[in-house]
């Protein structure tokens, strides 16, 4: 393993890992499946570990950029962290020549980043990003998870059918992801002819559990005013804290159902830290299975971070697998690669992974659950 440093004003690492490649036998189609047979299963331990290592990075090196290597047999990871959007995408670009990337953590950083590699004619697989952006790089963002208005449609069948609610609130950020989870769940509302309790957008500001923050105002006075039986909170993690946290103290029998963004161990830690007996659930886009390449994914990942994985976990790995065979099963170049993503439940069979069926054509179904935190 070769770990050369990238540094730009000291907010950038990379790490690269080269892998022999050279397929196993009869390849297989399930991701994560087969890493450890034939002739060079050496190689393949070591790729399974770093992405282990990416995934289960604190902060992460999570951006991923695969090019082929100069024999036609290498594959060269490239993971960069430290800054987000726009800028750091120009850096991973200018890094050399790339057949696709993974990333990023979010919808607004994604898109951001999207538009750099869409004029550049480079594919971006998207884990778990749901906001969609224009037209134009749509054309060259393969999402895992389906759209927010999806989500949101998701979030309001259940709040309604399995937990039984008849006044709904929606606490959410103002940007493309909370306001596309909001206007889904407006739309299921509607067809069943019932209206939203409340609606309440907070705004970017800076949060703390140790004072009445903006969040916790507003979440009180929402209470206050509209007195739901359930919550839906499509926010990021520190001001959805704020808004549960006032909520749970106010009615600790709350049912609240958090968005995908809130799949997130540290909420599991804080929720079982401060309300055990809490009513809360979150959207997530991985049911484990109980075969052997899941358990083998949920041991492995555990050894190397000694935790269990989050859907959030899954879909990255998923998505990085995916970018590795997309590589392998073309000549390397960014457009073979996209051609054959967007072939993906179309010319081709869709590909197992530790998700689902994963398709970029036709109807790709709900592919959202509900957990409860643990």
């Amino acid at each position: 393993m070769n770990v050369p440093l990238f540094d730009l004003r000291r907010y950038l690492s990379v790490l690269c890992v080269a892998l022999l490649a050279t397929a196993c036998e009869g390849r297989p189609r399930a991701i994560g499946d087969g890493w450890h047979h034939g002739p060079k299963a050496s190689a393949h331990r070591a790729f399974e570990d770093s992405l282990f290592a990416l995934s289960s990075a604190p902060d992460p090196i999570a951006y991923l950029g695969i090019q082929p290597g100069a024999d036609g047999d290498d594959l060269v990871l490239r993971a960069t962290g430290g800054m987000s959007g726009e800028t750091w995408a120009k850096a991973l670009v200018a890094m050399g020549r790339l057949s696709v990337v993974v990333g990023h953590p979010g919808s607004s950083v994604t898109n951001a980043a999207a538009r750099v590699y869409a004029e550049l004619g480079v594919p971006l697989i998207a884990p778990n990003a749901t906001a969609r952006a224009e037209p134009e790089v749509e054309d060259w963002v393969f999402r895992l998870l389906p759209d927010d208005g999806v989500q949101g449609r998701f979030l309001a069948d259940y709040a309604v059918d399995s937990v039984k609610g008849s006044r709904i609130a929606v606490v959410f950020a103002g940007d493309a992801y909370g306001v596309g989870i909001l206007r889904g769940v407006r739309t299921a509302l509607a067809r069943r002819g019932l209206l939203l309790a409340d609606e309440v957008e907070l705004p970017a500001a800076p949060c703390s559990l140790n004072e009445l923050s903006a969040a916790g105002t507003a979440t009180r006075a929402m209470l206050r005013r509209a007195k739901p039986d359930v919550i839906i909170i499509a926010l990021a993690l520190e001001p959805a804290n704020c808004v549960m946290n006032e909520a749970l103290r106010t009615r600790p029998n709350m049912a609240i159902l958090g968005a995908d963004a809130l799949d997130e161990v540290d909420l599991d830690r804080w929720t079982k830290n401060n309300f055990p007996a809490a009513r809360i659930q979150v959207a997530t886009g991985w049911r484990p299975r109980a075969d052997s390449v899941t358990l083998h994914f949920i041991e492995s990942f555990a050894r190397h971070s000694g935790r269990r994985p989050s859907g959030s976990d899954a879909l990255w790995h998923d998505a990085m697998s995916l970018a590795t065979l997309a590589v392998r099963e073309t000549d390397g170049s960014p457009e073979q690669v996209r051609r054959w993503l967007a072939s993906l439940g179309e010319s081709r069979e869709p590909v197992l992974g530790l998700t689902g069926p994963i398709a970029f054509a036709g109807d790709r179904g709900v592919r959202f659950f509900m957990r409860t935190l643990e």
